[in-house]
């Protein structure tokens, strides 16, 4: 990946919806530092449930813009209009 001249704007989150990677919590900081965030995340199937319930009503917040799962050839462009990318990284923890 080759990083892009951009002006960086948004927060982002970069991976899968699912409950350890925190996508809520993102959210929810990125509304408190008043920052957009974008959210290019694939949804597994194992994984629905906690994305209809938990978050899907979080998407309506006008802060938030969900992108949807992405290709390798797109995260250089999304990750270089990034002030950051946030999220949680389970093994990490």
């Amino acid at each position: 990946m080759t990083p892009k001249l951009k002006t960086p704007s948004y927060l982002a989150f970069l991976g899968r919806i699912s409950p350890e990677k925190r996508l809520d919590r993102a959210i929810h900081i990125a509304e408190r530092c008043g920052l957009p965030i974008k959210i290019a995340a694939k949804v597994d199937v194992a994984d629905l449930g906690y994305f209809r319930n938990g978050i899907r009503p979080l998407l309506e917040k006008k802060h938030v813009e969900f992108i949807g799962e992405i290709s390798d050839a797109e995260k250089s462009d999304f990750l270089s209009g990034a002030i950051a990318l946030i999220g949680q990284n389970p093994s990490a923890s």
